[in-house]
């Protein structure tokens, strides 16, 4: 393949000097960057404090999704039927959990009941 005229333009060197002081620079901040997140427990503890400092991102996310259980219908059924779901659970656990007291109980009663009416006659 022939050489292009394009291609020979090409000057390899003066890129490189036109760019080698933006490349000095990102080596700098590489460094940084390695320096502040170069462990396992540096980038922990980077993540906590940007989680810390992120209050007004965690506000704007809920005033968003109140705004949309606000005006948007299928936003709104799908909120609604989750949170059905979770009452429906909610409260079929708690009749498992005192179902079986209040039927032991209820049994203690009824046996007590006919118990006395055996020993009256």
């Amino acid at each position: 393949m022939p050489i292009t005229k394009e291609k020979e333009d090409f000057e390899f060197k003066s890129i490189i000097k036109t760019h080698s002081e933006g490349l000095i620079d990102l080596e700098e901040r590489i460094k940084a960057l390695e320096n502040k997140l170069g462990t396992h427990e540096k980038i922990a503890e980077t993540l906590c404090e940007t989680a810390q400092k992120q209050t007004k991102m965690q506000e704007l996310l809920a005033n968003t999704f109140i705004a949309l259980l606000k005006t948007n219908d299928s936003i709104k059924a799908a909120t609604t039927d989750l949170i059905n779901k979770a009452d429906r659970n909610a409260i079929s656990k708690l009749f498992k959990k005192f179902g079986m007291t209040v039927w032991s109980i209820l049994m203690l009663v009824i046996g007590g009941i006919i118990t006395k009416i055996i020993q009256h006659y």
